[in-house]
């Protein structure tokens, strides 16, 4: 397994480079952030190593954060490296972080070729591993996490959802409190 790579910027592709390490050239998949830099200009990247059957295929990042964030996110059944690639290329770490600890299923779907139910299997899989905003609230109540993914699953977003969720009587069963809510939004 190659995890790191320090070397020279040998060549450019769309979305992958050529590190040259020791006279050895790695075709590395990143982000455009490391596309940005010039040839020749020294490297130092966080890698993962993808091995299946038919093919060895490496993902280079500048920061072993957005290394990591892209292991949590090859870890949800059904995203692929190349859609994890394309998750934290177009939307960053930080945004990507937020957007899962927010529920914010929009922002991830406007990643190419992430559909909503993947994003949403995304944001259920990893506010587990990486937490939820603390100011929502919703850490000591399942029955909250219930009615918000359903609700999200109906088109609406978190933003929508913040201010109604908090003014729900908690002691309502689940479809209750999904409907209390409908009726709060249609109100907006």
């Amino acid at each position: 397994m190659i995890s790191f790579l320090q070397g020279i910027l040998f060549e450019k592709s769309k979305n992958n480079i050529t590190v040259l390490v020791g006279g050895v050239g790695y075709k590395v998949f990143t982000t455009s952030k490391v596309l940005e830099l010039e040839n020749n200009s020294s490297l130092n990247l966080y890698c993962y190593s993808h091995i299946r059957e038919d093919q060895f295929t490496i993902f280079g990042f500048l920061e072993k954060k957005e290394m990591g964030l892209f292991e949590n996110l090859i870890s949800v059944s059904g995203v692929g490296p190349k859609t994890a690639l394309a998750v934290i290329d177009t939307l960053g770490h930080d945004k990507t972080i937020n957007s899962i600890q927010t529920a914010d299923v929009g922002s991830l779907q406007s990643v190419s070729g992430l559909g909503k139910k993947s994003a949403q299997k995304i944001v259920v899989d990893l506010q587990n591993k990486i937490g939820k905003v603390d100011e929502l609230d919703l850490s000591d109540s399942v029955q909250t996490e219930e009615v918000t993914l359903a609700l999200i699953s109906l088109g609406f977003s978190q933003a929508d959802l913040n201010p109604i969720l908090k003014d729900i009587d908690k002691s309502l069963s689940v479809e209750n409190q999904i409907k209390f809510a409908l009726k709060m939004l249609k109100k907006k």
